[in-house]
């Protein structure tokens, strides 16, 4: 199946491309002589509608053959019934520009198939809440379940998603389902700028009302002189049950023992540092040993349980990080960067990363008193599973969390689900695939981030392996890839082509025969040095990484 992967993913890609040239020159009444999947010696074929439909040895392309098309052919052909030379000039673009189009619009299918016929969805179930962010501020708070937006009903999480990105400023009112009741609640989504790809400043602005579908597992850090603590709970244990109750999530923990005045059986998996070291100091840990139950007592210490999440609870920190020039040590707490603050630690290393090279401000507790230190995150290259490189931003703090996905529900609207996430995906897709086309032509992305022939067999056997979602979400993905690169205007590209099409309307005249015929050789030559360099690339990568 290794090899079958490749050969699917290059064949579809190729067949869908010279697909739309196809059948828009049959439209428009050119004659299509030939149609081949892939180069090379011939493996098969057959005719079919006066074309001869081939197979090529090497997988690595395909073409149409037009009657009147090749610049390198008979002059007489130009003349024939059915040529693509007699054709009008918006008919020739028509038929030229197909191909990229129908790449461009093949995730279009390829996603509303994958997400139409997902039998289960998230569902609309608030699991973290942001501190200080809108949905808080407004009342809203982990565990709710939303059912209503403006009276229109909600059920999955795709749906909250679509009313909260398109209704940013807008005051809305949600309806919340809480503790067997119904709270309707006002607020006014904020617009928030995300940024897609840090490396080409890729941005867009979208509703949001900083909530998260998943909740915090149970594990706690545990203020000194507090119940929990004077009752031997320690920061970093994972609370496993209350009085025999089994507790999955640090919301229904927080429930259990916030007001709560009679003692508790507590049982805890506890992952305890060898030395429970003060703040500021190096912390070492073991692996969890033992399970312990704790006694707690609700009237110790200040009477409060003096517990929260350790989300934010730092647990190492490398000496030679940004972080640790901050000031930032083990057993510290972020708080916020850039003031901003985060509903869990993975939307803090994203903010971190939105802009490398820029100096930030980190706000952190240390015990009782809050500090502050600037920082600058850095991009460094690695390698990745298939010994490409690519950058990433260096983090050196890490702290200890888990999280819990709610469990799915039944996607009671598969058309409309597939539709919204269909255009979403896709349209994100798209934006990044053109961003990173212009990135590589206007040098802010390296061309070591160029991937041949070699590298495409490569990642399509790893995404097959993967599965069949992964797979064609790649195949999309590629296709969106291929789709602006054969607009770019290279001679024997779909986009030269157009090139000479629009200086055809602006002088009113074709291109002449020979300036097509040089164009022609120019083209081909920079097509094979193009691909004999990302070739030899993909090869040294593949196999020779450390060259």
């Amino acid at each position: 199946m290794t090899v079958i992967y490749p050969i699917l993913m290059l064949g579809g890609l190729v067949f869908f491309h010279e697909f739309g040239h196809f059948i828009v020159a049959r439209l428009c009444g050119v004659t299509v002589l030939e149609f081949s999947i892939g180069f090379g010696p011939q493996i098969g074929s057959f005719e079919r509608w006066g074309t001869t439909w081939r197979i090529g040895a090497l997988p690595f392309g395909g073409y149409v053959k037009m009657l009147g098309h090749d610049p390198m052919g008979d002059p007489d052909d130009y003349q024939m019934p059915g040529s693509f030379a007699t054709k009008s000039l918006w008919q020739r673009s028509l038929v030229v520009l197909a191909g990229p189009v129908f790449n461009l619009i093949l995730p279009f299918f390829i996603f509303f198939f994958l997400f139409s016929s997902q039998a289960q969805i998230d569902p609309a179930l608030v699991g973290a809440v942001q501190p200080d962010g809108v949905a808080a501020k407004a009342g809203i708070k982990p565990g709710d379940k939303i059912v209503d937006i403006d009276g229109d009903s909600i059920d999955g999480w795709w749906q909250l998603h679509q009313h909260i990105a398109s209704n940013s400023g807008t005051p809305i009112t949600v309806t919340v389902e809480r503790d067997d009741e119904r709270v309707a609640i006002e607020m006014t989504p904020i617009v928030v700028e995300e940024v897609l790809v840090p490396a080409l400043d890729l941005k867009r602005n979208a509703g949001r009302i900083q909530i998260a579908p998943t909740f915090q597992q149970p594990i706690v850090a545990v203020d000194d002189g507090s119940a929990a603590a004077l009752s031997g709970l320690r920061t970093w244990d994972r609370i496993l049950s209350i009085d025999g109750v089994g507790q999955r999530t640090y919301t229904s923990v927080e429930k259990a023992l916030t007001d709560r005045t009679s003692p508790a059986s507590i049982t805890v998996l506890r992952y305890a540092p060898s030395d429970i070291a003060a703040p500021g100091t190096t912390v070492t840990f073991e692996a969890p040993t033992e399970i312990e139950t704790i006694e707690y007592n609700p009237a110790l210490g200040t009477g409060k349980p003096g517990i929260h999440s350790s989300e934010f609870v730092v647990r190492l920190v490398d000496p030679s990080s940004p972080e640790w020039a901050a000031g930032l040590r083990p057993l510290d707490e972020v708080i916020a960067l850039d003031g901003q603050r985060f509903i869990n630690w993975a939307l803090y290393h994203h903010a971190a990363d939105s802009h490398p090279g820029r100096e930030r401000i980190l706000t952190y507790r240390r015990g009782d008193e809050i500090l502050t230190g600037t920082l600058v995150y850095r991009r460094e290259m690695i390698r990745g599973a298939l010994n490409h490189k690519y950058e990433v931003t260096r983090f050196g703090a890490t702290n200890r969390s888990a999280y819990v996905v709610p469990d799915p529900i039944e996607n009671s609207r598969p058309l409309a689900y597939g539709w919204f996430k269909m255009w979403d995906t896709t349209s994100s897709g798209l934006r990044q695939a053109l961003a990173s086309v212009t990135g590589l032509l206007s040098g802010k992305v390296s061309t070591d981030n160029l991937g041949g022939p070699v590298f495409i067999f490569q990642a399509s056997a790893y995404a097959g392996e993967a599965g069949w979602v992964t797979f064609f979400t790649m195949m999309a993905m590629l296709s969106m890839s291929l789709g602006f690169i054969n607009l770019l205007p290279v001679p024997m590209l779909d986009g030269g082509h157009l090139l000479f099409f629009i200086i055809e309307a602006v002088k009113r005249s074709p291109v002449s025969l020979r300036t097509r015929q040089i164009a022609s050789y120019v083209g081909f030559s920079f097509i094979i040095v193009i691909f004999v360099m990302v070739t030899r690339r993909d090869i040294l990568r593949a196999f020779f990484p450390d060259s």
